[in-house]
């Protein structure tokens, strides 16, 4: 395996490790006015809400990632392992980059979750 296709794998490996400590749900909800005596315990009912959101974009992006992945490992590498490595990163991305949307997603309906309690969020 060539020296560069390593250093891909180890810069990729630190770019998913800071990915996956971001966490929306964890980001200071910003208010346009002075938060309500019932925030903080509609924060973690919303929350709570927002985690259960799902959808079929992880798994897709999955997926897509092992077939674009396993393309690009046989083209650098021109070998099978070249394909292996490439579909098992691939793999790795695409989930990651899927993992981030919907996280964002469940931020979002954390956030309408909270204007629907009445709570003055701009974001």
């Amino acid at each position: 395996m060539h020296l560069k296709f390593h250093h891909h794998i180890l810069a990729l490996s630190a770019l998913i490790t800071l990915a996956a400590c971001a966490d929306p749900l964890d980001r200071q909800v910003q208010l346009s006015g002075p938060a309500g005596a019932n925030f903080a315990a509609d924060q973690a009912a919303c929350r709570q809400v927002a985690k259960s959101y799902t959808d079929e974009r992880a798994r897709r992006g999955t997926y897509a990632g092992v077939a674009v992945g396993g393309l690009a490992g046989a083209a650098e590498e021109e070998d099978l392992e070249g394909a292996l490595i490439g579909a098992a990163l691939g793999g790795v991305i695409g989930r990651a980059e899927a993992e981030a949307e919907i996280n964002e997603d469940r931020r979002a309906v954390m956030l309408r979750c909270l204007q629907n309690k009445g709570h003055p969020v701009v974001g």
